[in-house]
């Protein structure tokens, strides 16, 4: 255990597609010119469990399970007064931070992204563990990046039925 800082940093971006980098908790590189920063977007974090409340003893199942994503139940559960943590609000280039201090911080958070009129469908909740293990599985990340996504609308779709009527094309001369 080190007495290093943990941040969580969020970034917000209009979605471009499949093609954007799936997130590991490092940071990325952004292609500002395929994403637009969305601003004012807030997140609410809640604190979960700490990171013992996860181990096993004694060969024993822990307390909590969390799953991959939260559920209906893991919202009613931890998105408590109690739980509560901080909101951020993502800045003009979409980046939102929060400091968490030092190992006594330790532990999994439920971060949710909050009601914003200028977004059409919230990115889904998540979990996320500080520190958090790094890519390859041999350290620490104590500064972890995120990069949530929307679910964004499709684009209505256009059915267009096309009746043919019995038109003389003879009635007229194309210089008329």
């Amino acid at each position: 255990v080190t007495d290093l800082e943990r941040s969580l940093h969020i970034y917000k971006y209009t979605p471009v597609g499949a093609n954007d980098p799936a997130g590991d908790g490092t940071q990325v590189t952004i292609d500002e010119t395929a994403h637009t920063a969305l601003a004012n977007v807030e997140f609410s974090i809640y604190k979960v469990c700490s990171l013992a409340d996860l181990e096993s003893t004694n060969g024993e199942v822990p307390d909590i399970v969390l799953g991959e994503e939260p559920t209906e139940a893991d919202l009613a559960e931890y998105c408590t007064e109690e739980n509560y943590v901080t909101t951020v609000t993502t800045d003009a280039l979409g980046h939102a931070m929060h400091i968490f201090g030092d190992a006594s911080a330790d532990g999994v958070y439920l971060v949710v992204e909050e009601e914003n009129p200028a977004i059409a469908v919230n990115a889904k909740p998540f979990f996320v563990s500080l520190p958090m293990t790094n890519p390859d599985g041999d350290g620490w990340l104590y500064d972890v990046y995120v990069y949530p996504k929307n679910d964004l609308e499709p684009a209505p779709a256009i059915d267009k039925d096309v009746v043919e009527i019995e038109n003389d094309y003879g009635t007229f001369d194309m210089d008329d």
